[in-house]
């Protein structure tokens, strides 16, 4: 009798044995499934473009590793946080978010492989919509070329495709709507597009086989320019900032204007320039750093971006309001 209950108590701890491997094996299984759940919410990937939001946030493409043609849409926060993203397929190669009233807009192929745009809002990422859908003539994996600006008061954009023919597509910007269509016969890439707004509204193509400017009323032929009222500017190797001149020489540097003045950045150097003159700080980096463009800034916020990682500096003083590893600037 003793021998049997002896058998039956091993028979029970052999099962116990069992449940417990069984149940551990289920705990690991969903830590693992729980880890690479939150890594997917809060992607490292090296960074591919941003866009200023606001003070404290940036709109960000991140490359997705193992997975070609797709690219992460996230919006970090000061604290390093990404309590946001989307998975994005077709974004053209070197194409940027743009933050306009409110959306992230971005251009994109669609399924078929013909360019359009896509948008956002800022605030969750939650879709709005997409534009028109573009012409059948379109030429084949070309990424549009486009512009934003405001008209009456309203956002824009304004899109030119190549094709046989190539297209003009206008659309305002809150909504998506279409506003101008007009075929363009003879548009080949590479595309160039800039805003004209003198005497009115329009654009600038620029193309292989030469440059168009049209008014985006209706498509039209007209000499516009480009006038510049802001009291921050560049020309003639200066900077011109109010009635102060800043001579830069032959340097080619990327130029915005922030709240209180205006800031370039080339090859390692900031320059900050205000009423009260310039400030100029070293930028020293253990890797490179992301491009710098106008939408990189908000207010008197400067987002810089190394690898996957994003720094914001609070200007003009200079002084880091997020570093990151590796990024350091000191004045001169």
């Amino acid at each position: 009798m003793s021998l049997h209950m002896s058998t039956n108590e091993t028979k029970r701890i052999t099962g116990k044995k069992v449940v417990l491997a069984f149940l551990s094996l289920i705990g690991i299984t969903v830590i693992v499934a729980l880890l690479a759940f939150f890594r997917a919410k809060d992607p490292r990937g090296t960074i591919l473009a941003m866009a200023a939001i606001d003070e404290d946030s940036a709109a960000l493409f991140r490359d997705i590793s193992r997975k070609r043609g797709y690219v992460h849409l996230t919006k970090i926060l000061a604290d390093d946080s990404q309590p946001v993203k989307i998975t994005l397929f077709g974004i053209p190669k070197g194409s940027q978010p743009r933050v306009i009233d409110g959306l992230i807009v971005a251009d994109v192929f669609e399924a078929r492989g013909y360019p359009t745009v896509q948008a956002f809002s800022a605030d969750d990422l939650s879709f709005r919509y997409w534009s028109p859908e573009p012409a059948r003539t379109l030429a084949d994996e070309q990424p549009a070329t486009s512009t934003d600006l405001v008209v009456d008061g309203t956002p824009w954009i304004a899109t030119a495709y190549a094709g046989t023919p190539g297209e003009l597509l206008v659309i305002d910007a809150r909504t998506g709507e279409g506003l101008l269509r007009k075929e363009l016969a003879g548009l080949e890439p590479p595309l160039a597009l800039s805003p004209l707004n003198h005497p009115e509204p329009g654009v600038l193509i620029r193309h292989k086989g030469g440059e168009l400017r049209l008014r985006l009323s209706d498509g039209g032929s007209y000499e516009g320019e480009l006038f510049d009222e802001r009291d921050c500017r560049h020309e003639d190797g200066a900077l011109i900032f109010g009635d102060t001149r800043f001579e830069m020489g032959d340097v080619s540097a990327e130029f915005a204007p922030f709240k209180e003045g205006c800031v370039s950045h080339h090859d390692g150097e900031l320059r900050v320039f205000t009423r009260a003159g310039e400030r100029r700080y070293r930028i020293t980096s253990r890797g490179p750093l992301l491009d710098f463009h106008p939408s990189h800034l908000s207010g008197n916020a400067l987002f810089l971006a190394m690898g996957s990682d994003v720094a914001i500096v609070e200007l003009p003083e200079g002084t880091m309001k997020k570093a990151i590893d590796g990024l350091e600037i000191a004045p001169f």
